[in-house]
Order: C-alpha cells, then sequence, then structure tokens
C-alpha cells in the first residue's frame, strides 16, 4: 500500500508541477520536424537520441527549391495565400505517442505550410505537443499561437527557441529544456 501510495504521490507532484508523466511511463515521444537548411534537422535528431524518441519527417511532396532566396520567396508567396502543400508524411504516424516534440525553422514569423499541413490533418487529441522553433534572428515569432490554432485538440507547451544551429550549449540548453517538461528521466 505504501507504494502505492508513493507511486500517486509521484504522479501528483508531476501533475502539479506542470511535467508531463512520459518518463515516469516510459513513453517514448515523437521527434517530428521539418527542416530546409538542416539545422531543424540536426537539433530533431539530438532531441531524439536525448529522449530515445521515434523520428519522423514531414516531407513536402514537391521540394523546395534549393536555391536560399527563391525558396524565402515561396515560403512567403505560401504564407500569404495560406497555401497547404501536399506533405508525404501520414499523419497516423501521431498513434501511440502522447508526447510530440515539434521542431521546426521559423518561417516568416510562423510555422512553415507544409507543418501547417500536416497539423491540420493530424488527430492531436490527447496529444501534448512541445515546441522547439530554430530561427536566424526571428524568435519564435508566432509559432506557438498558430500550432495552438491549427492542432485544437492538443495541450502545447511553451516554445524552445534556438538560434541557427545552436551555440555551444545546444547540448545543456535541451537537457535542460527535456527535463523540464518531463521528457527524460
Amino acid at each position: 500500500m505504501k507504494l502505492l501510495v508513493l507511486s500517486l504521490t509521484a504522479l501528483l507532484f508531476l501533475a502539479s508541477s506542470g511535467l508531463s508523466a512520459q518518463a515516469v511511463e516510459g513513453k517514448k515521444p515523437l521527434v517530428l520536424f521539418f527542416s530546409y537548411s538542416g539545422n531543424s534537422q540536426a537539433i530533431a535528431k539530438l532531441i531524439a537520441q536525448k529522449t530515445g524518441g521515434d523520428l519522423v519527417e514531414i516531407e513536402p511532396v514537391k521540394a523546395y527549391p534549393k536555391d536560399y532566396n527563391d525558396c524565402v520567396d515561396q515560403a512567403k508567396e505560401e504564407l500569404n495565400r495560406s497555401d497547404r502543400p501536399e506533405v508525404k508524411t501520414d499523419p497516423a504516424r501521431l498513434a501511440g505517442h502522447d508526447a510530440i516534440i515539434l521542431v521546426h525553422p521559423n518561417w516568416w514569423g510562423t510555422l512553415p505550410m507544409p507543418v501547417a499541413t500536416f497539423l491540420e490533418k493530424a488527430d492531436f487529441s490527447g496529444k501534448t505537443v512541445f515546441l522547439v522553433t530554430t530561427h536566424g534572428g526571428g524568435g519564435t515569432g508566432r509559432s506557438q499561437k498558430d500550432l495552438s490554432k491549427l492542432a485544437k485538440e492538443a495541450t502545447v507547451k511553451d516554445t524552445l527557441a534556438i538560434y541557427g544551429k545552436g551555440d555551444n550549449t545546444l547540448a545543456s540548453d535541451l537537457d535542460k529544456w527535456l527535463a523540464k517538461n518531463g521528457l527524460t528521466s
């Protein structure tokens, strides 16, 4: 009986502290990412390594132009038109995961449109989304707000902003953020 009380006490502590019970329950998070330049992909891989999470890429059906300026122009046009480019990634990949760590670049102050496409198609019922945004100076923009609108059934946690590829404190910053959110033991 003491063990049961201790376990309930531990879960109540986690719930009251705002931490998820993922590490306690032994469930692996899903590390979902979209990347153009490779920065978000590298950070997503590091997070998957640190959490033991499954790694899934959101891939657009039509690749973005290799030329950076052409890509930036296309991304701006898509945002202005509220386009939803088709993606190859099946939204059913979320099944079996209660914790989703979404890693993406800040494009024009928000999520890239292929990420919006995926979010609108996926079922986020009962899921908690932890957001990591890479940026070149724009911080997280309105990514968290837009994520909350697109994945209405999800519980959305605070965003971690990472400039570029991160600096020499990236690993320890990630460790602190993951621990704070209960994503590592």
